[in-house]
Formats: C-alpha cells, structure tokens, sequence
C-alpha cells in the first residue's frame, strides 16, 4: 500500500496542474479557484503580478530568481490559499506571466508543505 507522501507527490507530478483557491487578503469577497502549474523544477512559487493585486497581497520583501532571462529581483507576496483541501499561507515571487500558460507556479516549497500537512493530518 502506498504512504500518503507518494501518493500526493506522485499525483501532483503525473499532474502537472493543481487547483489552488485563493483568498483575497483585505476583503470577504469571495475566493477565486485558479489552475496553478506543478513544477518540480521550481524553488519556488511565482504568482502573476496582476493576480496578486487583485487578491491585494501585500509585499513582504524581495528575492533575487534565477530563471531563463536570467538573474532578477522580485517582489514576494503572501496570500492565503487552499490546495487539496489543505488551508496555509504561500509565498510566491511576482512577476508578469500574463504571456504563459498559468497564473501561478507551484514550487518545491509548496509541495514539501502540502506532504508535511497531510502528514500532520493522519
């Protein structure tokens, strides 16, 4: 029988994509659902820069990324969200993916999270 940790880590891979409901931070209006990409090979989240303003996200402070254009420093944002059922706060880097497939990148830092969560759950 398999764990819960490779189950969930296994379907969150063979997935690629995960539905994250996002919560607005200074506001009851109601969450949006948004499909988030699942990349194994990110550190990181990163969050669409319009996106986290909508959601009112507030900066918390900058990180230097290393991503295919190269070396930048970007805003980092906290919001909460929920992702298989699981309630936490996420940091997510900023910048404009307007031009790619997703609005949010789901990095190693959230799926280490959501195994350690579920664990804790059990």
């Amino acid at each position: 029988m398999r764990s819960t940790r490779e189950s969930t880590v296994r379907d969150l891979i063979l997935d690629r994509t995960v539905d994250v409901e996002m919560f607005h931070s200074d506001t009851d209006w109601p969450s949006i659902v948004v499909e988030g990409k699942v990349d194994t090979g990110a550190d990181r989240c990163s969050i669409d820069e319009t996106l986290a303003q909508h959601l009112g996200w507030k900066v918390t402070g900058y990180r230097t990324v290393k991503s295919s254009l190269g070396r930048e420093e970007r805003d980092i944002v906290q919001g909460t969200v929920t992702i298989r059922g699981l309630t936490f706060l996420m940091s997510a880097t900023v910048t404009d993916r307007s031009d790619l497939s997703h609005p949010l990148l789901v990095g190693h830092n959230v799926i280490k999270d959501l195994v350690l969560l579920e664990e804790e759950e059990e």
